[in-house]
């Protein structure tokens, strides 16, 4: 008991001796989780009395990350890396995993209709992980439903150089090159969704309405008939 007594005076003694920056990040520290705002007041007021505290800047980048202030929280990560280059790259590697729940969320959104709350979204998740590539498609879908055709295209180019061989792209984009009756384009890009997943009913059934549209009945048939056929293939296997 004189012992825990003892260790007790001694942690208040060192709490006391705190300068006034390290009091205020300490204290910022502990509202990380139940009070994130407030925690980048304290941790703000901290860097402000000394702008070197290098962790203090690690504590408030998590902080951002947490009300969705990706800018800042990039910013701060910046400058933790000035200080600490492998304690700000593991702090990336953990925001880079919040990209797809961000971009999971984005859906919910633009399947509710708040297509603002989808976009916002989508540029979180892109401004942990720039190369994630179903982000870029969601954000995509969410301009073509804004009638937005430009970037539209540009977040397909950006999903395209970011995973250029994920077939939801190509079989997305197609369908928008349709609704736009751009056909050649259309074609082209179901094509390359049944080469990259030739098991996928989706981009044959895409492609037979093409096909249709370009008066390729022949074709047209064809896709038809091997779209069913997988189908049935699929329905046809245990646990399906």
């Amino acid at each position: 008991m004189r012992m825990l007594l003892v260790s007790l005076l001694i942690i208040a003694g060192c709490a006391e001796h705190l300068s006034d920056d390290e009091r205020l990040s300490r204290d910022g520290g502990k509202l990380l989780e139940s009070n994130p705002e407030k925690a980048i007041e304290l941790l703000t007021q901290s860097l402000e009395i000394n702008p070197h505290a290098y962790f203090t800047f690690h504590t408030r980048a998590l902080a951002y990350a947490r009300v969705g202030r990706d800018r800042e929280a990039l910013a701060d990560i910046a400058r933790l890396g000035e200080y600490d280059p492998d304690l700000a790259g593991v702090l990336r590697r953990k925001l880079r995993l919040s990209a797809g729940p961000y971009t999971s969320i984005a859906e919910d959104r633009f399947k509710q209709g708040d297509y603002e709350g989808a976009i916002a979204k989508c540029d979180s998740a892109l401004a942990y992980a720039p190369d994630w590539s179903d982000a870029w498609i969601v954000k995509a879908i969410v301009f073509q439903k804004l009638n937005e055709p430009q970037k539209v295209l540009e977040c397909y180019d950006k999903a395209e150089q970011a995973e250029p061989n994920n077939w939801f792209i190509y079989i997305n984009r197609a369908e928008f090159y349709q609704e736009q009756k751009q056909l050649d384009l259309a074609l082209k890009d179901f094509t390359k969704s049944i080469e990259l997943e030739p098991e996928k009913p989706a981009g044959y059934t895409g492609r037979a309405a093409i096909y249709s549209a370009m008066n390729e009945a022949d074709k047209a048939a064809d896709d038809l008939a091997t779209a069913l056929r997988l189908k049935a293939e699929a329905e046809s296997k245990p646990g399906s």
